[in-house]
Formats: structure tokens, sequence, C-alpha cells
């Protein structure tokens, strides 16, 4: 299967954190790329490249996942990106959601794809301040707004949703407003948990850049090889672990590609909330931190220099027997349930995939044909 081919301008103004709209404008072609690769910021030392951080469901730590709250916190912090989760409803309309189901975030025993957004509307969220659900129309409205163009987003697309279904809603959501001051293909990555998803965002999102989500490093090694102009989004005990040696600099460099490299190639990590892995994702280089609480982040990001690396590296660096094992174990176990469960998500689509519903008179309940 052959990847969907996109050019080095995709996502320029996306990673390039400047304010100077005006600027960009007038940037040649070859000052824009260039200004897309580097990363958005540099240390107080001026020399180290910095990951962009990105707020995992929002400012998580502090305000109810994925709402406007948690949204517009991470921005106040100082995020360079917001990471979101979209779902779909019974009526067709995606919604912001990591889970299926509303019990956890709502306290509801349903699941979303039973719900009309009538009823979806309705609802609250557990924790305080009680939140209500979004859609990705409010989504996009929200970081459309004035002050906030400076904002990109990883839109993480769950894999329990019928990739021909919800891609096409999400492009029609972009095309029926609101609009960006900057199209939404150079402010959105489309976060793909399956190599299948990629041809149909191709089909429905042509212009949009795909990055590949997943724990299993050696299914990332591999997709390095077969797909070689799609980023990756790797859980960050998979990276850390003795099976992602050398993964980052795989990627960046693309040296198990037998051709002329690509550039623009991006790593990924989540989620990152430990100060000790946050300052070994810097030395090790990572492009994207995608954290619980970026306020952490933004205070190592505030002190890093040479002196301050150092002091702490031989103290990052070390790791108990039992902190060893449990990378290892790690690692072995996302390789084998990336091995075991593509073989069993025909039998568990059953339960996760949408299916066909049909209309009731009971607003949110769950008739079934």
């Amino acid at each position: 299967m052959r990847a969907p081919t996109f050019t080095k301008r995709t996502l320029i103004s996306a990673f390039d954190h400047t304010r100077t709209m005006s600027t960009m404008s007038t940037a040649t072609e070859s000052n824009a790329a260039k200004a897309f690769f580097r990363q958005p910021f540099y240390a107080k030392d001026g020399k180290t490249k910095l990951p962009q951080y990105v707020a995992h469901r929002g400012f998580n730590k502090i305000y109810p996942e994925n709402t406007l709250s948690a949204f517009q916190a991470a921005i106040d912090v100082g995020c360079h990106g917001i990471e979101t989760d979209v779902q779909i409803s019974r009526d067709g309309v995606v919604v912001i959601s990591h889970d299926f189901t509303l019990t956890r975030c709502f306290g509801i025993d349903k699941k979303i794809n039973e719900c009309d957004w009538e009823y979806l509307s309705t609802l609250r969220t557990i924790r305080e301040p009680r939140e209500k659900m979004i859609r990705l129309s409010d989504f996009l409205e929200f970081i459309s707004a004035k002050g906030r163009d400076h904002i990109w987003v990883l839109l993480d697309i769950k894999r329990n949703n019928p990739a021909n279904v919800i891609i096409k809603k999400i492009a029609e959501t972009f095309k029926s407003g609101p609009y960006s001051s900057q199209p939404w293909h150079l402010r959105i990555v489309l976060g793909c948990w399956a190599p299948t998803y990629f041809p149909v965002c191709k089909e429905h999102l042509p212009s949009f850049q795909p990055v590949l989500i997943g724990y299993n490093i050696v299914a990332a090694r591999k997709a390095l090889r077969t797909l070689p102009e799609v980023s990756f989004n790797t859980h960050f005990t998979s990276i850390k672990g003795p099976l992602g040696y050398g993964f980052v600099d795989a990627v960046h460099r693309n040296k198990n590609i037998k051709k002329e490299p690509s550039d623009g190639k991006l790593v990924f990590g989540w989620t990152i909330n430990k100060t000790r892995d946050i300052r070994w994702a810097i030395r090790k280089n990572l492009d994207v931190v995608l954290t619980d609480d970026p306020a952490v982040y933004k205070q190592i990001s505030d002190v890093w220099d040479d002196v301050y690396s150092e002091r702490h590296e031989e103290e990052d660096n070390k790791m108990t027997l039992r902190e060893r094992l449990y990378l290892t174990f790690w690692n072995l176990w996302f390789v084998f349930f990336g091995w075991v469960f593509p073989l069993l998500y025909p039998y568990l689509q059953r339960f996760l995939v949408e299916k066909p519903a049909v209309k009731t008179n009971v607003k949110g309940s769950s008739a079934r044909t």
C-alpha cells in the first residue's frame, strides 16, 4: 500500500511557532520550508533546539480532558499545540471525546455512537468544573479565534470508528466552517492508528499530513521502511525501552529506507509527564512532547542550558533494575499485543465499531437493527 504523498510545505505554518503572520506570508519557499523543520524555539543558551510541547487532551492535569477549559489553559501556559480525540455520534456529528463510551468522563452507561448530538450536548463532565461535550466544529471555532492562530492540532482519529465514515465527516466539518486565517491543513495533523486509514485520508483530506499513532515500536520501524513520508506518534515507554534504541535517529535520518530520504519526518512521544522523562526526551531530540501537565515542561524549558542538562544527566540516566524490567516488559507486551490485536480486531469490531441504528422515540436510546 502506497503512502499518501505530501510536500514539505504541508505543515509549515502549523509547526512554525511564529506570531508574525506578515513575515510568514512574505517568506520564500526555501525559508518557509526551513522554518517548518526547525524547532519552534531554543533554550536560553541560544543553541539547543527544544521539542514543541503539546497538551494531551488539553491541560487535563487541572481541567476535565478535552474541554474548552483544558484547551484554553494549554494555550495560556504557552503550548505550541493541542492533542484531542474525535468520535462520531449516532446522527453523524463528529464530537470531541477520547472514550467511545460516556462512562468515565460523564457517568453515563452508553456509547457515543448510540446517542444523537441533541442528547450528548446536555451532558456534563463528572470532574469539576463540570464542562459540556463539544463538537469538532466547536473546537475549530475555538482555535480559529483571534490570538489562537499559532496553535496547531494533533487530531487523534479513534479506530473504533469506521475510517470511511468518520474521515468523510471530518472533511465535511472542515468544509462547512468555521474557517481559520490559515487553511486547516496547515494547522491540523491527522493521527491514525493503522496504515489502512491513510488512503481514506488521502481521498477526503489530501492536503493533510498523516501521523501513525501506536505503541508497537517494531510496527513503527516497519512503517519507517514502507511509509517514508509518514511521521510517528509513539508511546514513550516504547521509545525509551530497549527496542526503541536508535528509533528517533532512524526516523530523522531515514537510514532504514533504501532510497533518497524525505525531509520533515517527525517523532512525537506520548504521554511524557515526569521531569526526568521530559529531560530525557529533550536530550534524545524528540520533535514533539505530548504531556498532561505542560506547565512542568515549560518550567524545564525555561531553565534549560548545558549546565542544567549536565547537572541532571547522570540522575536521569540512572535506572533501577525494576525500572529496566518495567520498560522491557511493556516493550515486549506492546509488540505481542500489536501482533495479536489485528487478528482479533474483526471479532472486536462488533463491540467497538459503529453499527447502523434505527430511529427511536427515546432520545439517546440504543435500539438496533
